[in-house]
């Protein structure tokens, strides 16, 4: 059609009118280079087929790929001054104790208040686009619910425990999730079992 001749007298008006097939046929592989070359360096969001598939009994689900590493050293430098990463390591530290303590797997004696007998497997968390949630709707089906940083679908609300901070006449507590993030760790504290690395998921 029309448009598609518009493309050759485009480049027509870059020769010097002299042997112009020869150089229509260079300019041309140098812009399909060119689309190659930016194809490989532009960043565009794709989805794992891991991140697609899920059970609906399972609580959450959150992709396997580890094509995202982030070092946790260099993260914190590139948000210095942000509140958000306030004593980050910490934090994120005491959380996985926290439930290791809590959980039902073998990984220790669930009462260790160490953080230091957490190691975070080469400083790194590794990034994930979106996270699903299962739940049971109303009339008792099994809905589910898709957490994506980039987009609106990043405000959660999710209930209170008696332990939260926060006004205790209320049940709900609400945040903006800013990255779906998961580390391989290491847990070395009393009645440790091994040094396997397990992942360990987090938002």
């Amino acid at each position: 059609g029309e448009l598609e001749h518009r493309s050759p007298k485009a480049r027509y008006l870059r020769t010097d009118r002299n042997l112009f097939v020869k150089q229509l046929t260079r300019i041309e592989r140098r812009q399909a280079h060119i689309h190659r070359i930016r194809d490989r360096t532009v960043y565009r969001p794709h989805v794992e087929i891991s991140e697609l598939v899920t059970s609906p009994e399972a609580h959450h689900h959150i992709g396997l790929t580890q094509k995202y590493p982030v070092h946790i050293g260099s993260y914190l430098h590139s948000h210095k001054g942000d509140p958000a990463i306030t004593n980050f390591v910490s934090k994120l530290k005491g959380h996985l104790l926290h439930r290791i303590n809590t959980s039902s797997d073998s990984l220790g004696s669930r009462n260790e208040y160490d953080i230091n007998t957490i190691i975070i497997k080469d400083d790194r968390m590794y990034q994930h686009n979106i996270a699903r949630f299962n739940y049971t709707t109303y009339d008792v089906r099994r809905g589910q619910d898709v957490v994506n940083p980039r987009t609106s679908h990043c405000n959660i609300m999710v209930l209170r425990t008696d332990t939260d901070i926060g006004n205790q006449g209320h049940k709900y507590i609400y945040g903006k999730v800013l990255g779906i993030y998961h580390v391989n760790m290491i847990f070395i504290g009393s009645g440790m079992v091994d040094y396997t690395p397990h992942r360990m998921e987090f938002l």
